[in-house]
């Protein structure tokens, strides 16, 4: 049984019961829309009710972030089937490890999707210090992680930074 974390407590009760444990088997998702949880309960993707309109088993995996610009920051998360593309965004999130991000303030976190042999930038984000969390839209499903970029990103922190 994976360990409950926060994520996947709030998982367990939208969705009527824990959706985590995706390693090798796949949580099958309809035009109902629901959240698939990782299996260490850190990591989740919340597919909107008409996003899909057929049903799709997603997984989520850990994996090696290969070669990257950007410093990750845990680990990284692949989703699938790759590719597979949303008619609406899907929610990513992402639970922060206090002593993983000691020192690095909100305003330099972002979160990255694999598109082929480079890493993008998801186009906006949430960081919530005070809830530990990240999270940014997707428009299809991919490898994802957390990563510090150098400058501040565009949106601002929903919390103060440390």
């Amino acid at each position: 049984m994976p360990r409950l974390t926060k994520m996947a407590l709030v998982a367990s009760v939208l969705a009527g019961g824990l959706t985590a444990g995706c390693d090798a088997e796949g949580e099958e998702i309809g035009s109902r829309g629901g959240i698939v949880v990782s299996e260490d309960g850190r990591f989740s993707v919340e597919i909107a009710p008409d996003a899909l309109d057929h049903t799709v088993d997603v997984t989520i995996t850990t994996v090696t972030c290969g070669t990257m610009t950007e410093r990750a920051v845990g680990p990284c998360y692949a989703v699938g089937p790759r590719g597979t593309a949303f008619l609406f965004p899907a929610k990513i999130s992402v639970e922060l490890d206090d002593d993983t991000l000691e020192g690095v303030p909100a305003s330099r976190l972002a979160l990255s999707s694999r598109r082929e042999l480079r890493w993008d930038l998801l186009a906006d984000r949430d960081v919530d210090i005070e809830d530990g969390t990240i999270s940014a839209s997707a428009s299809y499903l991919s490898a994802f992680a957390v990563i510090t970029v150098d400058a501040p990103t565009p949106s601002s922190p929903k919390r103060n930074d440390r």
